[in-house]
């Protein structure tokens, strides 16, 4: 079985990535993120199961031995380097929860034509070359949200910021019904809380000597 402090480390930032997200689902307003946000959040989410997994699994045992505890502030740095140069490597998106495509399309339709009137749809995508913008619409039914994501490589990405900007004035005017879902995401959340913190208060010891292995102490 897992020791206290361990499981703490996995479960805690994932807990809260859950809980976050609930109280995002069930605001009655949509909420815009942009890809990159996103995307750092679920980095973030993840780090725990990172650091007690593979980084703790190949650890380098000499190289721990060396740098003792300044070992993990570099494992962690190196962590949030790579997911940097992913999001910096990452094409341009926008992600709007708590709303369906039949409630975005026509909003964003309407701030296309007001920013450049030869703004055309195609399908589910839309093209507007005065912003040198190029998105489609990817809907996830099961979260109810809905994401723009680029399409092709050449992008603007003051016209994507412009019309990040525009989506967000409209979307604070827009009004939606809670997400049933985002209920459940805030159970799980709570249930990995105390989870955590029940096997922590029941066995302080062994979470003191499960912190101490782990920071080799």
């Amino acid at each position: 079985m897992i020791d206290p402090f361990r499981l703490c480390v996995a479960m805690l930032p994932l807990a809260a990535y859950f809980l976050l997200l609930g109280g995002v689902n069930l605001r009655r307003h949509p909420t815009l993120l942009s890809g990159s946000l996103d995307l750092a959040l679920l980095c973030i989410a993840v780090l725990g199961l990172v650091v007690v997994g593979p980084l703790e699994l190949f650890m380098p045992e000499a190289a721990m031995a060396h740098f003792r505890f300044l070992f993990w502030p570099m494992m962690l740095s190196l962590y949030g380097l790579t997911a940097s140069l992913i999001l910096l490597m990452s094409r341009p998106r926008l992600v709007v929860y708590n709303v369906t495509s039949q409630q975005l399309r026509p909003l964003l339709s309407e701030i296309a034509t007001r920013l450049d009137p030869a703004a055309r749809w195609a399908g589910d995508s839309l093209y507007v070359p005065e912003l040198g913008i190029q998105l489609r619409l990817e809907e996830f039914l099961a979260m109810r949200n809905v994401s723009l994501m680029s399409n092709g490589e050449n992008q603007s990405l003051a016209g994507w910021r412009r019309l990040a900007g525009e989506l967000h004035s409209a979307l604070g005017q827009l009004s939606t019904s809670s997400n049933p879902r985002g209920a459940s995401l805030v159970v799980c959340g709570c249930v990995l809380t105390i989870v955590c913190l029940y096997r922590s208060m029941e066995d302080i010891q062994a979470l003191a000597q499960g912190m101490q292995e782990f920071l080799r102490l």
